[in-house]
C-alpha cells in the first residue's frame, strides 16, 4: 500500500515537471510543484531541475516579480549528480506559501546559460497554476480565515532614548575624568644627596695606586672631581673638556685661583689617561688629597670669589 502511494505521488510530481516546461536542445531546463491544490498558509515545494553539460555555465534570473503574489520560505541547497554520459542533473527546491485566497500561478523562472562553444542564451518556465483554499468549509461563518503575517514595528519610548543619552554622557564624563587623572605628573623625589667625601674612601679602597694602576686611579678621580663640579656649580663638567670648565668656571665667578687647581688636576688626570703619561710617585701621593681639599670647598654652601685656595697641586 505504502508503495502505491508514493508511485502515484512520483508520478503527479513528474507529470507536473516533466510536463509543463520547454526543453532546450543544449540546456534541459524543468520546473514544476509538488501539488497544484493547497490550503491558504500550507507551504508549496517548488522544484528546478536542469540537465547540462559539466563545462557549461549556467546561472538563475530571478527577476524582480518573482515569486509574487507567493512567498519564499526556504531556499534549498542544490543537489547535483553526474550521470553515466557525463552530464551533469542539478536539482534545487524553493519551499513558497501565499496568504490569499483563489486562483493564482507562479510566474517563470528564468535560466541564462553559456555553452562550451560560446553560444548563451536563456531559457524560462511556463507559469505554473495554483488553486489556494480556505481553510474554513463551504457556509461556515463562526470562525475567521488566515491572514497574512503582519509586521510590528518597534517603537523605542520616549524616557528610553534620554535614559540611554544620559548613559552616554555619563560614559563621555568618566573617561574624560580618567584620561585627565592620568595626565596628572608623577611627583619624582629628589635623589639623596651624593656623599662626595665617601666617594672618596671608596677610590682609596680599592688600592689602585699602590698597584700602579694609574690610568683607573686617575680616571675615578677626575671623575670624582667633575661630578662634584657639575652638581655645585652651572658647568656641566662631565661633558666639557678641561679648557671648557675652566673658563666656564671663571665666567660663573669662581676665585681664579682655585679654577687653576681645578685646571690643573684635571690636566694631570688628561695626560694619564690618553697621553699614557706615568706620573711620579709625589704626584700619585698628592693626589687623592688635593681631590678631597677641592672637593672641601664645593660642598659648601657657595663657591664664588671668596672660595679658598686649598693649596698648590703639584706639578
Amino acid at each position: 500500500m505504502k508503495k502505491s502511494i508514493f508511485r502515484i505521488f512520483l508520478m503527479v510530481w513528474i507529470g507536473s515537471l516533466w510536463g509543463s516546461l520547454p526543453v532546450d536542445a543544449a540546456v534541459d531546463f524543468r520546473a514544476g510543484v509538488n501539488r497544484d491544490t493547497i490550503t491558504i498558509g500550507d507551504p508549496i515545494i517548488f522544484r528546478m531541475r536542469l540537465l547540462r553539460d559539466a563545462i557549461d555555465v549556467t546561472s538563475f534570473d530571478w527577476g524582480d516579480s518573482f515569486p509574487a503574489p507567493f512567498e519564499i520560505v526556504e531556499k534549498r541547497s542544490v543537489h547535483s549528480v553526474t550521470l553515466e554520459d557525463g552530464r551533469v542533473q542539478e536539482t534545487t527546491d524553493v519551499v513558497m506559501t501565499i496568504f490569499q485566497v483563489g486562483a493564482h500561478e507562479i510566474p517563470p523562472m528564468a535560466l541564462r546559460y553559456v555553452l562550451a562553444n560560446g553560444d548563451s542564451g536563456r531559457v524560462a518556465s511556463r507559469p505554473i497554476p495554483i488553486l489556494i483554499q480556505s481553510v474554513k468549509a463551504s457556509g461556515e461563518t463562526d470562525i475567521r480565515d488566515v491572514k497574512p503575517p503582519i509586521q510590528i514595528e518597534a517603537q523605542i519610548p520616549m524616557w528610553a532614548w534620554l535614559v540611554l543619552a544620559g548613559l552616554f554622557v555619563l560614559i563621555g564624563v568618566l573617561i574624560w575624568w580618567l584620561k585627565k587623572r592620568k595626565k596628572r605628573p608623577e611627583i619624582v623625589p629628589p635623589p639623596p644627596p651624593i656623599d662626595w667625601m665617601a666617594e672618596l674612601v671608596k677610590v682609596k679602597k680599592m688600592n689602585l695606586a699602590e698597584q700602579g694602576k694609574f690610568k683607573p686611579y686617575y680616571s675615578l678621580l677626575s671623575d670624582i672631581l667633575r661630578r662634584c663640579v657639575e652638581a655645585k656649580t652651572t658647568v656641566r663638567a662631565i661633558e666639557e673638556t678641561t679648557f671648557e670648565i675652566k673658563r666656564d668656571l671663571l665666567d660663573e665667578g669662581v676665585e681664579e685661583a682655585f679654577v687653576l687647581q681645578i685646571a690643573d688636576f684635571l690636566l694631570q688626570a688628561d695626560m694619564v689617561k690618553f697621553a699614557k703619561f706615568s706620573p711620579p710617585p709625589e704626584m700619585v701621593d698628592e693626589a687623592m688629597p688635593v681631590v678631597e681639599n677641592i672637593l672641601g670647598v664645593l660642598i659648601q654652601p657657595k663657591v664664588g670669589k671668596e672660595a679658598p685656595v686649598t693649596g698648590s697641586v703639584p706639578s
